[in-house]
């Protein structure tokens, strides 16, 4: 991303305080893109950082969304294979992890 476009990012309040926008999502999965194609062993930290968000932000809200539309989701979102998804799923579900899976639904410990 160029400078020019990272400050188009950033807004001057009214106190002098600056605000800074997220990035939007498919601007994220476009940094993810190039990650992937420059060095695959950070894209798969980085990729696995950034489902753990987001399925936290699905279960945030209290719901619990099933296993299936949990790893579409993330598949979708994050441009990896479902296949990626589960694993990663699988892996963040360990007894001491951030998920748990009950009656097919994900949901936070």
């Amino acid at each position: 991303m160029t400078k020019a476009k990272r400050k188009s990012k950033m807004k001057v309040l009214g106190d002098g305080s600056l605000l800074v926008e997220p990035v939007p999502v498919r601007e994220r999965v476009h940094n993810l893109n190039t990650l992937k194609s420059l060095d695959l062993i950070e894209f798969s930290s980085v990729a696995e950082t950034e489902f753990v968000k987001l399925i936290t932000a699905l279960c945030g809200d209290g719901s619990s969304p099933s296993v299936r539309e949990a790893t579409a989701e993330a598949a979708f979102e994050l441009n990896i294979s479902i296949e990626t998804a589960k694993r990663y799923l699988l892996k963040h579900t360990a007894r001491r992890a951030e998920f748990v899976i009950t009656d097919g639904k994900v949901g936070l410990r």
